[in-house]
């Protein structure tokens, strides 16, 4: 993919077996564990880009997702950038945070929650109308040469990366 690309990415499946643990606090169950490593191994195919960077939400689910695409991508651990407003801050917070990428990235992974990515993705041109499960993957292309710019409107899906549809290949 030439130009700047961002793969928004839902966390994977998380557990609720603990009823103790807060929702910052949540881990990912056995189908999140096998998910991610399954789906990163599949955005890897699709992408080659030399200057990454990976962005996620303080939450524990969301950082262990990164971390299994960061151990697929060979990405330097302990690197992701975490940022608090990608927990439930709103739309507003997935694109910004592309604003601080260097001008070097060829493209930011970003791991947040829904219902946000949802509507993150019925703003985009064109909007993307549907459910969004987790560990699925918004590979978007961003119509600018800039990060400072990036905008819902500058994006433009690429492909949707479901897991249950990776298991039908």
């Amino acid at each position: 993919m030439a130009g700047k690309a961002v793969a928004f990415i839902r966390h994977a499946k998380s557990s609720w077996s603990d009823a103790t643990l807060s929702d910052l606090e949540r881990p990912l169950n056995d189908r999140g564990l096998r998910d991610a490593p399954r789906v990163a191994q599949h955005l890897a195919g699709l992408i080659a880009a030399q200057h990454m960077e990976m962005v996620c939400s303080p939450a524990l689910r969301a950082r262990q997702t990164c971390e299994l695409f960061a151990r697929q991508f060979e990405f330097p651990p302990g690197q992701e950038r975490v940022d608090e407003a990608l927990y439930f801050d709103g739309v507003e917070a997935y694109t910004a945070c592309l604003h601080d990428c260097s001008p070097q990235t060829e493209i930011c992974l970003v791991f947040g929650h829904n219902p946000t990515i949802e509507a993150l993705a019925g703003i985009f041109r064109p909007p993307f109308i549907g459910h969004i499960p987790t560990c699925c993957v918004l590979l978007c292309k961003l119509e600018s040469v800039q990060w400072k710019g990036a905008t819902p409107s500058l994006l433009t899906i690429e492909q949707v990366i479901i897991p249950k549809q990776l298991d039908r290949g």
